[in-house]
């Protein structure tokens, strides 16, 4: 079931018809992620990010008669421009600083909602795992209320942002949470994992921080983990007490793994999740040193490989 390459293209529309609403397209091989090479008189395209051959022909004419007939799902992000974003939100969380006044309770699950109507127990998935680096240093530095203060608006926040990229949270982990990004494009759900992980790292430092700043309260410093793989659904608990729908897999445990590797302000990704990305942001990583100790192996027994945003990576957000 899990998808191992990715096919990023150049596209140009040749044609379009308003009523019927079929687009004709030319696709190539984007020429930033593959080189053509002929062996024995075959034409192959060489991955140069994973250096993976492919025999050109072969893999084209299987993709055309896999999206023959279908609609092309391309789920882009709702947050529109970060800056834009950011200056909406402010006014509102300064109001929210200064309130006493708590918000009115009202239990909300989307992430059940979706979980409950999947046909499929296992499916795959992109996840992300978050945190406030140094929190119990952070818990021990200032008063309780101004600590909560600083914990609930952070997760109120990021829990915004999520949906806006198609995304869901699984579940909040006390300074932090675990969110997914799911099918039905198993391509982009990798791209709009990070690109909303960039999108939250932007906001806690350019919003969040100044504004606590401004209220003589601490910044924070976040730590993101991302990682894809397949994981099953399940329900946990009993009824007597609490039952919920919950994501098992291995790529669950790895995630928060990947994410503690990090440094304050780091984004690092599994092989898993990197190797879907598109060209864009595939030029904008590099391979993140885990040190001899790092105990996780591909099913070829060689080191799972993490890696991290280059510092003068530049995304259009």
């Amino acid at each position: 079931m899990g998808v191992e390459f990715r096919l990023d293209f150049e596209i140009e529309v040749l044609s379009s018809d308003e009523n019927s609403g079929v687009i004709r397209v030319a696709l190539k091989p984007n020429p930033r992620r593959y080189e053509e090479k002929e062996i024995d008189g075959k034409m192959y395209l060489l991955d140069k990010f994973d250096n993976l051959l492919f025999e050109k022909e072969m893999l084209l004419r299987e993709m055309v008669k896999q999206l023959e007939g279908k609609p092309i799902n391309l789920q882009k992000q709702d947050i529109g421009n970060i800056d834009d974003y950011i200056k909406e939100r402010y006014p509102e969380i300064e109001k929210e600083l200064g309130s006493l006044t708590p918000h009115q309770y009202k239990f909300v699950d989307k992430s059940e909602e979706f979980l409950s109507v999947q046909e499929l127990n296992t499916l795959e998935f992109a996840i992300v795992s978050i945190d406030i680096a140094g929190s119990t240093k952070l818990a021990n530095s200032v008063e309780h209320d101004k600590y909560l203060k600083i914990i609930t608006i952070f997760i109120d926040e990021i829990s915004r942002i999520i949906p806006k990229f198609r995304g869901y949270v699984l579940k909040f982990t006390g300074d932090g949470l675990l969110a997914y990004f799911p099918a039905p494009s198993l391509i982009r759900m990798n791209d709009l994992s990070l690109d909303c992980s960039l999108c939250i790292r932007e906001f806690v430092y350019n919003c969040l921080n100044p504004i606590f700043d401004k209220n003589n309260l601490p910044r924070i410093q976040i730590r993101i983990g991302i990682d894809s793989g397949e994981a099953s659904i399940v329900e946990l608990g009993n009824i007597l007490s609490k039952s919920q729908k919950d994501i098992i897999g291995s790529v669950i445990n790895i995630v928060t793994k990947i994410r503690s590797a990090g440094e304050p302000g780091n984004i690092l990704l599994g092989h898993s999740s990197a190797k879907l990305l598109h060209t864009m942001y595939r030029e904008g990583i590099e391979e993140f040193e885990t040190g001899s100790e790092w105990p996780y192996k591909t099913s070829e027994k060689e080191k799972y490989k993490i890696f991290k945003i280059k510092d003068d990576a530049k995304f259009t957000l």
